[in-house]
């Protein structure tokens, strides 16, 4: 890490009281720190200053009283001893004892670090990550940068609280939530918070066209329904009913519509889902009581969003016709019939689908078909 400029220092130095207005300015809590007693790395540098004093007068006194070059090997070991006491107390002093946190860039406060409580940006992010999912009960994905600079501040700085950096990440933040979108034909309608939620939206647009006396044994829709998971912007979701309004209401698509001899205004909007005053602002001049056979009016006509096709099982019996077979004969009188044998219809039975298109019938078809019973010929003699 670049150690700050002289400059630098004296900025940071000079501005404390900035700092802390800055983040009261942004409703950000924060303390002053209280000055501490000696810390356990200043002990160390004292321990080692006394250590060199020991050692000199342990294994050096002597021999400085003796030599006559007692006086400079002393003056040698005793600035060597300070000479290592004030590098160790620097490096000491310049030790990056804080971080000052920044989202996108933007400085969001500075709290202060030690070695038994080692905070990192990505565990800031991983705390605002972990509310923001309690929050909506979804999946987030962040997507703003949280960074931290390593700094070295005196204890008269203001420092601000972890959780309080937390919480103005949480507010800050940009992010995605995991949610569930309905398309139809490839186009986005509504998004929801999971897929069970977006489920049971089309789930209730086909319970619309169930009912209990009627045997369904397939329901579909027509177009290409789908749910697809993707991450959006929290504001994007819908609600639940706003979805199945949007479902559910047609949209409208311009048409024409040829007059007949015998239609009326009222009659020809009402068969187009629209009104009589809607029908006159499409069609600018047109007298609403006054109407020419073939004369061409333009309407809307109603699109449904998504249309449900049923299958509905049914079982019926049909008649089946006999045949008849005559022949000529001179035996009787020209003109007279004999029965030979009599005949009968038959029966079958016929298993067949319904499918109904929005609960409109739109055909049938046949799955099976058996005989019950089978038709006799009848047979008939014509005098010739």
């Amino acid at each position: 890490m670049p150690r700050p400029s002289q400059r630098q220092r004296k900025g940071s130095a000079s501005r404390p009281q900035a700092r802390g207005a800055r983040a009261q300015s942004s409703g950000v809590r924060e303390r002053k720190k209280q000055k501490n007693p000696l810390r356990w790395d200043w002990w160390l540098l004292i321990l080692v200053a006394v250590a060199h004093i020991l050692f000199f007068f342990k294994f050096c006194w002597g021999y400085v009283r003796k030599s006559r070059y007692g006086l400079i090997c002393a003056a040698v070991v005793l600035l060597a001893a300070i000479s290592a006491s004030v590098v160790v107390g620097v490096n000491l002093a310049r030790r990056p004892n804080a971080l000052e946190v920044f989202l996108d860039n933007q400085s969001v406060g500075i709290i202060r670090t030690t070695r038994q409580t080692e905070i990192t940006p990505e565990h800031l992010k991983y705390m605002a990550q972990v509310i923001l999912e309690n929050r909506h009960d979804m999946s987030v994905s962040i997507l703003s940068e949280v960074t931290a600079t390593p700094l070295r501040f005196s204890d008269s700085e203001i420092l601000v609280i972890p959780d309080t950096i937390v919480s103005a990440l949480v507010n800050g933040l940009r992010y995605h939530v995991l949610a569930a979108v309905i398309t139809v034909d490839g186009t986005e309608m509504a998004v929801l918070t999971d897929a069970d939620a977006a489920q049971s939206i089309l789930d209730t647009i086909k319970q619309r066209y169930l009912q209990e006396d009627l045997n369904i044994v397939r329901q579909e829709f027509i177009e290409d329904v789908r749910i697809i998971e993707r991450y959006v912007y929290s504001r994007e979701l819908t609600t639940a009913s706003d979805a199945l309004a949007i479902l559910t209401t047609p949209l409208r698509q311009a048409d024409t519509y040829t007059v007949q001899p015998g239609d009326v205004s009222g009659v020809i909007a009402m068969r187009f889902g629209m009104s009589l005053s809607t029908l006159v602002q499409l069609n600018p001049g047109l007298n609403p009581d006054v109407l020419q056979p073939n004369q061409v009016l333009v309407i809307t006509r109603p699109i449904p969003v998504v249309s449900v096709r049923t299958f509905e099982r049914v079982v019926f019996y049909e008649v089946i016709p006999m045949q008849t077979q005559t022949t000529s004969t001179n035996h009787i009188p020209a003109g007279h019939t004999r029965v030979l044998q009599q005949g009968r219809d038959g029966q079958r039975r016929v298993t067949a689908d319904i499918i109904r298109i929005d609960g409109m019938e739109f055909e049938r078809e046949i799955i099976g078909i058996e005989t019950i019973v089978e038709p006799i010929v009848q047979r008939i003699e014509v005098g010739s």
